[in-house]
């Protein structure tokens, strides 16, 4: 079982009744296994109108460089299409 999660979703209070219905708690630190979770969201999910707690950990993606960057991969592939598979990892900044 995952310790964490990251969720691209736009209701966090739907999933947190998710999580909890299945016995699992969101928390901010030290995540038990099968027991708990921490939850991390995109900084675009709109908390501030409808807190949750506890408030998941909030990331921000490099949007334009990372569209940019699966452009180029996207046509690189188009072009050579028996390349090796790439894969892409961009590291988003944590906001909390």
């Amino acid at each position: 079982m995952p310790d964490g999660l990251a969720m691209g979703v736009t209701s966090v209070n739907d999933m947190y009744d998710e999580l909890r219905s299945r016995g699992i708690e969101p928390v901010r630190k030290d995540p038990r296994p099968g027991k708990s979770v921490v939850v991390i969201t995109p900084a675009t999910v709109k908390l501030w109108m409808n807190p949750v707690k506890p408030m998941p950990y909030l990331i921000r993606y490099v949007g334009v460089a990372e569209g940019e960057r699966l452009i180029e991969q996207l046509l690189r592939r188009i072009a050579r299409p028996d390349d090796p598979i790439t894969h892409l990892l961009i590291a988003p900044t944590v906001l909390d």
